[in-house]
C-alpha cells in the first residue's frame, strides 16, 4: 500500500490533464490482475510471503505505468523523477526505522517508549527537512515558522 499511497500525484496530474478515463483504465487492468495471480499462487500451495511479493510486484508495475502515462503528458525530466523517487525512498526508510524503533521499545515502560517515539519523531523531521525538501520549499518553510513565531 506505500507504493500505492505515492500514486496520489499521478492521479491528480491524470485529472489536470482532462484524460482520466484512459489513466484509470490502465491502472485498473494491471490491478485486476492482482486476484488471479493470488489465487493460483494460493492453490499451487505457494509459501504466503511469495503471494504478498505478487502484490508488490503488481503494484510496482501500476507505479511505473503511473509514471510513463505522465511522463508523455509532462515530459519532465529524468532528474526530477530521480529526486522524487530518492525523496520517496528516503521517507520510507525513515518511516520504516521509526517502525523498528517503535516496536523494539513497546515492551519497555511506558515513559521510556515516550521519550524515544518524541526523539525519532524530532530525528526524523530534521532529516525530512534538510534531505526532502528543495531549496524553494525550505525557504518558505522558515518564512512560514518564522511568521508564525513572531
Amino acid at each position: 500500500s506505500f507504493i500505492d499511497a505515492i500514486g496520489g500525484p499521478f492521479w491528480i496530474a491524470a485529472n489536470a490533464f482532462g484524460n482520466v478515463k484512459k489513466y484509470n483504465i490502465g491502472i485498473s487492468v494491471i490491478n485486476i490482475i492482482t486476484l488471479p495471480t493470488m489465487y493460483f499462487l494460493l492453490k499451487f500451495d505457494v509459501y504466503p510471503p511469495i503471494v504478498y511479493l505478487s502484490k508488490f510486484i503488481i503494484s510496482f508495475c501500476v507505479q511505473i505505468f503511473r509514471f510513463n502515462y505522465v511522463h508523455r503528458k509532462l515530459k519532465f525530466s529524468k532528474i526530477k523523477i530521480i529526486n522524487y523517487i530518492k525523496s520517496v525512498i528516503t521517507g520510507f526508510i525513515l518511516i520504516l526505522l521509526s517502525y523498528i524503533l517503535f516496536i523494539q521499545y513497546l515492551q519497555e515502560e511506558f515513559f521510556v517508549y515516550q521519550i524515544v517515539f518524541v526523539i525519532v519523531a524530532e530525528f526524523i523531521l530534521i532529516l525530512s527537512f534538510y534531505k526532502l525538501l528543495e531549496e524553494k520549499e525550505k525557504l518558505l518553510f522558515k518564512s512560514l515558522f518564522i511568521k508564525l513565531f513572531k
